[in-house]
Formats: structure tokens, sequence, C-alpha cells
């Protein structure tokens, strides 16, 4: 049977402490769920910091949130995390030990077994994003320690494993895009005969104004070129977020991008991003009850589209 080992005989808390200034840039790091690593979320300039204490990290740093460890936000910093910052909600430690591979490490921070304990072990309400894996928890944390020859034959597995998933995924890109197409040359060569409308003529543009709160935790949502439609960008706390003029969305809403229409944004709120928010870069469409939502989402992927762009032509 496997060894386990805690948390608190792995690690050793880190804290680098800065003052931000108003006259300098900071790039300030995340950690995507579900062990995804940390990266740089955006670069700010330090007057637009709300926060003026953070916390220096640094490649190698073991790092999580702790409003989201129970959905796996455990992550080692790359090389692309140098001199970047975090606030006090991404507590940073380093390894301390030998006992535990680092590749090793980053195949158990995906696991669901850890986002699961994890859970167990954090405090407040996840209804509204307080659900919080605090440090003196985070050292009550165990992993399976074998050993370091068997750890290391684990990460070669592994890495065979995702190596032969995406040739398999390559392999059938090809016959999966034909396939996928099918649908989009059908219902554009169906369309042909229909009338053209303006999309002002199908439905109206609203606005759903929200207050941002500071401690309150939101969805935010982005439309991505090529047709690819509404998905979730990140989920941000209040106070994080520059723009407070936004505006909430709900399932079956037809946002676009004023910018990127040319370029397919386009698409449906879908069921599971209702209640985020978008900004003014993305108005909301609500569209009349007489109109095929399915019919126009293909049709919204057909090449149809692209060529009539620039007068934002709709079909019924």
């Amino acid at each position: 049977m496997n060894q386990r080992i805690s948390f608190k005989e792995l690690f050793e808390r880190v804290e680098r402490p800065i003052t931000v200034r108003e006259d300098n840039e900071y790039s300030c790091v995340g950690v995507r769920w579900w062990g995804k690593g940390a990266f740089i979320r955006e670069i700010k300039s330090g007057i637009n910091i709300r926060k003026k204490n953070q916390y220096l990290i640094n490649p190698g740093d073991i790092v999580y949130n702790k409003l989201f460890a129970w959905r796996g936000a455990f992550a080692i910093a790359d090389q692309s995390i140098v001199n970047c910052i975090v606030s006090d909600k991404f507590p940073i430690y380093r390894l301390t030990s030998n006992s535990i591979n680092l590749d090793y490490l980053k195949i158990l921070f995906q696991s669901p077994a850890l986002a699961s304990a994890a859970e167990k072990l954090s405090t407040g309400m996840a209804a509204i994003s307080k659900f919080t894996l605090n440090p003196p928890k985070f050292w009550e944390l165990t992993i399976p320690c074998p050993s370091i020859d068997e750890q290391i034959r684990t990460v070669k597995i592994y890495d065979e494993f995702c190596k032969k998933a995406n040739e398999i995924i390559n392999a059938s890109d090809s016959l999966a895009i034909k396939y996928l197409e099918l649908p989009k040359v059908t219902a554009y060569h169906l369309a042909k005969s229909y009338t053209y409308v303006q999309l002002r003529n199908i439905g109206r543009i609203i606005r759903r104004n929200i207050k941002i709160q500071d401690d309150v935790s939101y969805k935010q949502v982005t439309i991505a070129m090529n047709n690819e439609g509404v998905r979730l960008r990140e989920e941000k706390l209040g106070f994080e977020i520059g723009v407070k003029n936004q505006s909430a969305v709900k399932s079956g809403d037809l946002l676009f991008s004023r910018i990127d229409i040319r370029n397919g944004a386009i698409g449906f709120v879908p069921d599971y991003l209702e209640g985020a928010i978008v900004a003014n870069d993305f108005p909301i469409c609500e569209l009349n009850d007489n109109v095929s939502k399915r019919f126009l989402n293909l049709y919204f992927k057909t090449n149809g589209l692209r060529i009539s762009r620039s007068w934002q032509p709709a079909k019924q």
C-alpha cells in the first residue's frame, strides 16, 4: 500500500510582501481550476490595483486559490511566472522535501481526489464564493507518496497516455471537421431562398445593469471568434473587476461583439452561464418569440453570415 504524506511534511510557507506603487505595472497571477496551472491573468497599473499589499511569486513556487481549492486550484509556477504578484487569496509555498517529484506533484494537482479533500476542509458558503481553504487547513491535505522511482514511472505512463490521446485526437480532427461542416453547409443552402432581415427586426437590444460588489464572485463571459459561441472567460471577485459598468445575461440571450462580429463573435448564452456578466462591448439581444434560436445558432456558423456581416443581417 502506498504511503501518504501531508502537505505540512512537504512544504513551507513563503511570503515576499511588496507594496504596490501606483506608477508601476504588475503582472497579476491567477490559478486555473483542476490543476491546470498558474498563469498571468492580466497586467495592471499600480493605480488600478485596489489592495496595495501584494506578494511576489516566482518559478517553482507552489500556489493555490483559497476560494477555489475545492475546484482543484493548485499549481506549480512555471518559468513564465517571474516577479509577478498575487493577493492574499493565493498563499505561496515551496517544496522542502525530496520525497516528491515535481512532475508527479503536477499530476496529483489535477486529481479530483485532492479537490474533494480540499472541499471537506474548506469552510464558508460556496453559493456566494466564500468557500475557503485557509492555510492552517492546507497543511492537513495528504497525497500518495510512493518511492521516487515509482513516481517517475507514473509520470512516464501519464505522459505516454497524453501523447497517445493527442495522436488519436489529431488523427480524427479532419474527419470530425468534415462531419461538423455538413449541417452548416446544409443550413446555408436551405437558407438561400429565405428573406433577409436585420437583427433589429427580430429582437431588441437590452441591458440588465448590476452593481458590482467587491466581495462577490462573478462569472465573466466572452464570445469566441470563428463562430465558437459564448463561453466563460474567467471568474473574479468584484474588487478584481476594473470596469464596474456590467450587465447580467440570461440563458438564451444573443450576444455579439461590436468589434469582432465580422470574425464570427456572435452566439447564444448557454444554460450554465445564466446570471453571468458582460461589459458594454457585448450587446445583449432579446429575440422575439417567433424566432428559432436553433436555426439562428446554426446559421451563424455558415459562410452565409461571413459574407453578409458588414450589415449584420439574419434570416428568419
